[in-house]
């Protein structure tokens, strides 16, 4: 798909919604990736660093945690 065949997917898939509730979500989902592509935003070399140890970090099974655990953990920021 060529980027006016995406846009023109997206506008249809768009018109079809009438949940304003939902609009508004895609909308501000939109947002934040066009506001981020925007953006120029460099990491520093520490933050670099501390990304890709936190990445290898992932791969290990003993630093992983039930769904479950982790919804309750974050339950504070995942109020709706």
């Amino acid at each position: 798909m060529n980027v006016l065949e995406i846009k023109g997917s997206l506008h249809e898939l768009i018109s079809r919604v009438e949940d304003k509730n939902m609009l508004l979500k895609m909308f501000e989902a939109i947002q934040d990736v066009a506001r981020f592509q925007d953006s120029d935003v460099e990491l520093t070399s520490a933050q670099q660093a501390e990304l890709e140890a936190a990445i290898a970090e992932s791969y290990d099974e003993a630093n992983l945690i039930d769904h479950e655990d982790a919804m309750k953990i974050h339950a504070r920021w995942l109020k709706r």
